[in-house]
């Protein structure tokens, strides 16, 4: 698959993707749009993900109002391996006008709320400009895992 190639797909997704709305995770989820691939085989776990991005924004103490834009990109193993993603890659996209900054990650294939915790935990270290140690960074993934684990998802995946 050529660059343009995968250029068109990505603007297409862009323009028929939808914010999730969650009821739990309501002052995060106007920042997330997601971008999900029609022929990935397990479908993204959205609210666990807004719920990661909302338990997080508590655990770092920032402000919701100050959360940059977030496009969540789900695609193939195929998809990935054109891009060279492996598994999980973050990138921050800056433009000349503050309105034209924001993050992406994608998403090859399946994955694991840590997948979604540490690519949410990235961007908000670098846009709200932290230095957490690993043994920081490490307690607060755990907290975050343990009550996203003890949540009922409404959503099959």
């Amino acid at each position: 698959m050529n660059h343009r190639h995968l250029l068109t797909i990505v603007i297409f997704f862009l323009v028929v993707a939808v914010p999730l709305a969650s009821p739990d995770s309501s002052a995060v989820v106007g920042k997330v749009v997601f971008v999900e691939s029609t022929d990935v085989p397990t479908k993204m776990a959205r609210e666990q993900l807004v719920f990661a991005l909302d338990q997080l924004v508590g655990e770092w103490k920032v402000s919701r109002d100050q959360l940059p834009q977030i496009v969540v990109f789900h695609v193939t193993k195929e998809s990935g391996d054109a891009m060279s993603i492996r598994e999980v890659a973050v990138r921050h996209n800056t433009g000349t006008q503050v309105m034209s900054e924001y993050y992406e990650v994608w998403i090859v294939g399946d994955a694991t709320n840590r997948t979604y915790i540490v690519a949410l935990e990235n961007i908000l270290e670098s846009h709200f400009r932290m230095s957490p140690s690993v043994a920081v960074r490490d307690q607060i993934m755990a907290r975050v895992l343990k009550r996203i684990d003890q949540t009922v998802s409404a959503y099959a995946r």
